[in-house]
């Protein structure tokens, strides 16, 4: 036996995991996708009792998962690498119908996302998708909440305007089954509202979170946290608009509610903070943004670590709050650290690298580097055109930046415009 795990890891087919920083984690291995699935082949082909494998394989997975919460951190390493087992397990025909292993897979699902792992959530909530979609039917309440988190993973993946029709659906269901204020109904609004403010459809996305808002104050109180949630959302929306001393009113009355209930360094306080600093900034108190982005971004880094997408965004925010104060180098070097850690995360098109290039060729137009911003620039546009469209407000924004930039280089451009600052607004929350 140790002689072929020898022979395995020399030809890099078997591997023992580390934490970050480079300890290895004891009493595990990874094994090469070729040699689980010879195996799993191996097993299913020879064995007498071909199911018998995969179902104890798969009640050891189920129990696995049992223990881990998603919102304790401790618990991620553990997500990360029940994943890929998971969602083999999830695809195998014995599974078809496994209510529990979709609860399970759910679970790391919902982890996984608390991580900043969007990709491998969106896949594990698409495979226990599959199977909640064939065990109920399409009103059933198990049905309905399997089709709103995969709603949820494509909004955070990027892929906002899928999200946004499955939020209707639901929404239009849960509303004929449950009424217009249950919970679940104000919850699928929420998120529906979440994922037309990320397609640039602000006033709808505000209209709707001002009747949350007004729902969950009735029927829940001011200081529940979904109540917080839907002042935060509002807060978010209304920035987007241009109503700036009203959303920094709603962050700071949000900002209150979360550091009484849950703390001043809980990851909702730290998101709800930002948004205050975001509120300030639009408001020209330039300073007191700062300082702010500065404290979310040290909470952040201690909390969550370097890498995760709450860290990446309060640093970008804390550049270009730099920029405006016109430390345009300090704010161009963050923002080439984010951008740089979002490809390598999220991938070159999800909508935070984008906004992150964005943001990096605003600071270099400011440093006169215009050549180098305008190409950054046209990288952005090209992309959210194929991805958004031309008439998409993140477009609109990309060319007029790129108006800008080529102004900036002496280049004639015939389009109109004015660069524009693009912050990281905190997530929306349910």
């Amino acid at each position: 036996m140790e002689a072929a795990l020898n022979g395995l890891h020399t030809y890099g087919l078997v591997d023992t995991p580390t934490r970050q920083g480079g300890q290895p984690v004891l009493g595990q291995v990874v094994l090469h996708p070729l040699v689980r699935e010879i195996t799993a082949h191996t097993h299913t082909t020879e064995s007498t009792e071909p199911n018998r494998y995969q179902q104890v394989l798969t009640g050891r997975l189920i129990q696995a998962t049992q223990g881990v919460m998603s919102a304790r951190i401790a618990d991620w390493d553990t997500a990360r690498l029940l994943a890929p087992h998971l969602l083999s397990a999830a695809t195998h025909t014995t599974n078809q119908h496994n209510r529990h292993l979709a609860d399970a897979v759910e679970r790391i699902s919902q982890s996984l996302t608390k991580a900043g792992d969007y990709g491998s959530a969106l896949q594990l909530q698409q495979a226990a998708h599959s199977i909640t979609a064939r065990s109920f039917g399409p009103d059933h309440p198990e049905a309905l909440n399997s089709h709103h988190h995969l709603a949820d993973a494509l909004d955070l993946f990027g892929r906002h305007q899928e999200a946004a029709d499955l939020h209707q659906q639901i929404l239009t269901t849960r509303e004929r089954v449950l009424g217009a204020d249950h919970p679940e109904t104000l919850l699928s609004r929420n998120n529906l509202a979440n994922a037309l403010d990320h397609l640039g459809r602000h006033q709808e996305a505000a209209d709707h979170h001002r009747h949350i808002l007004t729902a969950r104050e009735r029927v829940l109180g001011p200081d529940q946290i979904p109540t917080l949630h839907s002042r935060n959302n509002l807060g978010l929306a209304l920035g987007y608009l241009g109503h700036h001393q009203e959303a920094a009113d709603l962050h700071q009355r949000a900002l209150s509610g979360y550091e009484r209930v849950l703390g001043p360094v809980h990851p909702d306080t730290l998101n709800s903070r930002n948004n205050l600093a975001l509120a300030l900034d639009d408001l020209g108190r330039h300073r007191e943004a700062a300082d702010l982005h500065r404290q979310v971004l040290s909470a952040y880094e201690q909390v969550l670590g370097p890498d995760h997408p709450s860290t990446l965004h309060s640093r970008d925010n804390l550049g270009l709050a730099l920029d405006h104060l016109g430390r345009h180098r300090e704010a161009a070097d963050l923002h080439r650290q984010v951008l740089g850690a979002y490809e390598r995360i999220l991938g070159p098109d999800h909508p935070s690298t984008l906004t992150s290039r964005s943001n990096l060729g605003l600071a270099l137009d400011h440093l006169g580097h215009h050549q180098e911003a305008a190409g950054h620039h046209q990288h952005v546009l090209s992309t959210r055109e194929r991805v958004l469209g031309p008439a998409h407000p993140h477009t609109l924004r990309s060319r007029n930046d790129l108006a800008a930039a080529l102004r900036g280089s002496g280049r004639a451009s015939s389009v109109m415009g004015h660069g524009r600052r693009r912050w990281f607004r905190g997530p929306r929350r349910s």
